[in-house]
Formats: C-alpha cells, structure tokens, sequence
C-alpha cells in the first residue's frame, strides 16, 4: 500500500484487495491497480475508489466526517445510494464503540478491547439479526513500529490501524446465546510483512 501527499494532505491511497475467483469461491487478492482518490476539506473526507484497469470500474465513496481529528461517521456510497453508515465513539483518542447501520437500522454494535501496551486485544460483535456475537482476538504481536496506525480512512483497515504493533495472528470465535462456541478460526500473518 502507497500512500501519496500533497503537502501534508493525503490525497492519495494505492493498493486494495479484489476477490480472485476460483473454482471453489474466492481468495483475496492484493493489487496495486486499484487506489483511492482523497479530497479533504475542512472536517470531511471523501474517498473515491478507482482503479488504472479499465477492465475494473468502480462505484463506491465512501465519505467521512471528523471531530478532534477522529473519523466519527462515515457513509458508504454504492452508485449514488448509501449503503452502509458507520458511527464510532472514543474514550480519549481510543476507539471504544463501532455502530453499523444498513438501510437505517442497527445492523452491528462493535466493542474494542486494547491492552496496556495500545495494542488492539480484542472486537466483540453483537448483530441486530442474530443472539450470538463474534469474538475477533489479536494476539502475536511483534515489537515493529505499526506503519499503518492511525490511517482508519479505510473501513478495510480499521483493525489493523488501531494498534501500535502489528499482529500476527487473529483467532475468530462466535458464541451462541446458550453459551456454546464455534471452533476457533486463526489467520496468521508473517512478521516480514510488516517490516
């Protein structure tokens, strides 16, 4: 991911991830040939997805809102209609609640957990449409400088900008109401990703 600036103004964000189809779904597939035009005026950003393939087009906007330099709402634009509007809230400059609206009804209330060390500890996920939450768990941590913290323009991103550190592993667990688990899902990265 590359970032571009005009001062010091982001304007510019390359690099995303597509959805590589295969025979048996799809598989996430990073490319620079997609990037993100940023227009920042004032307390509002707006994001334009784009793309130097002409074989890809793009619709999606996603615009911003800030106050005291933290994004506090965030509208998701698919051909001209919101799709999705996210609102967050802080405790200092921590990021403590995520809620997502989709076609004006709460659709997800998330909670972030961070450790001592400003590392993100965990995400719990409540949905309006279901009576088990999701436990997303970051653990592994290396002890690099975290190059993409702090840069939440993206939703894509928003785990991973939180923390100070990078993690390298990612343990996905859902609980039912009656108290019973799914089988952990772990992702790891490798540490030379991030270095």
């Amino acid at each position: 991911m590359k970032l571009a600036y005009k001062g010091n103004k982001l304007t510019r964000i390359t690099g995303d991830v597509m959805p590589l189809p295969l025979a048996t779904g799809y598989k996430p597939y990073f490319t620079d040939e997609i990037y993100w035009d940023v227009n920042l005026s004032g307390n509002r950003a707006i994001l334009k997805k784009k793309s130097t393939n002409a074989m890809m087009a793009f619709t999606e906007t996603h615009e911003l809102l800030y106050r005291n330099k933290l994004i506090v709402e965030r509208t998701i634009v698919q051909k001209d209609v919101p799709t999705n509007f996210y609102s967050y809230e802080y405790e200092g400059n921590q990021l403590k609640k995520e809620y997502r609206y989709v076609d004006g009804k709460l659709y997800t209330d998330r909670t972030f957990y961070f450790n001592q060390k400003q590392n993100l500890d965990s995400i719990v996920s409540e949905f309006s449409y279901v009576t088990s939450k999701t436990v997303e768990i970051f653990s592994n941590y290396d002890t690099q400088e975290n190059k993409v913290r702090g840069l939440t323009v993206l939703e894509d991103l928003m785990p991973r900008a939180l923390s100070k550190n990078n993690y390298l592993k990612k343990t996905t667990v859902t609980i039912f109401e009656n108290g019973q688990r799914t089988a952990p899902n772990e992702k790891k990265w490798d540490a030379s990703l991030f270095n």
